[in-house]
């Protein structure tokens, strides 16, 4: 259940970060100029958000915490495999919260190299893997 909130709570973050790349980007924070690119980037993350809810509710019909749990991390790593880089930060993100700090700067890596990775999504995998190196 924790990866759950935890990958819903990135998918948020990166959805308010969109606004945030642009106004510090060098195109200027004009209303056409964020609508532009929160509507390209939110088609890409769209498609993320569907696969994780699939995954979300297969997991949550297991019977108890530790197989929702095993699910999710199946699933997620099926996803991180397929280049999904919401699914690569989300393992960062579970593995540091385990407190396997290498496997999570690994996945936190992973994701920065991933060539599908959004612009405004990064800034918020750089915070993860700058915090999971202290």
């Amino acid at each position: 259940m924790k990866i759950q909130a935890k990958i819903i709570g990135i998918l948020i973050l990166a959805l308010f970060s969109l606004s945030d790349a642009y106004a510090l980007g060098k195109k200027e924070p004009t209303l056409g100029n964020v609508a532009e690119g929160l509507k390209k980037d939110m088609n890409d993350l769209s498609s993320l958000i569907e696969e994780y809810i699939e995954v979300s509710v297969k997991c949550l019909k297991e019977s108890d915490k530790q197989k929702i749990d095993s699910c999710t991390l199946k699933e997620l790593n099926t996803l991180s495999d397929k280049g999904s880089y919401v699914a690569q930060h989300a393992l960062g993100n579970y593995y540091e919260e385990m407190g396997d700090k290498a496997k999570a700067i690994e996945y936190y890596n992973l994701a920065l190299k991933n060539t599908k990775l959004s612009k405004q999504y990064k800034p918020e995998l750089l915070r993860d893997l700058e915090r999971a190196k202290k």
